[in-house]
């Protein structure tokens, strides 16, 4: 199996490579990624696989079959002590 990629980092033909992303979807995913990181808050403008639907044109559909393409940052607050 292919290695799983970064919303937060691909370029757009990385993601267009995808099979349930175009061109098209893949450059308006790096260009809402753009626009958040311009932001400068710190956090990654994807997060969980459902920040995606942020994207226009992204939905539960796509983002199902995106589920098991894409990677995304640990949240640290998502990690518990196993003490």
């Amino acid at each position: 199996m292919a290695t799983r990629i970064d919303p937060n980092k691909a370029d757009w033909p990385a993601l267009a490579a995808l099979p349930v992303l175009g061109e098209k979807m893949a450059k308006a995913i790096v260009t809402y990624r753009e626009a958040h990181d311009a932001q400068a808050t710190g956090e990654p403008a994807f997060g969980e696989l459902n920040d995606l639907m942020q994207v226009k044109g992204i939905g539960k559909a796509t983002t199902r079959a995106l589920e098991p393409l894409l990677v995304f940052p640990e949240r640290p607050e998502l990690i518990r002590d196993p003490k």
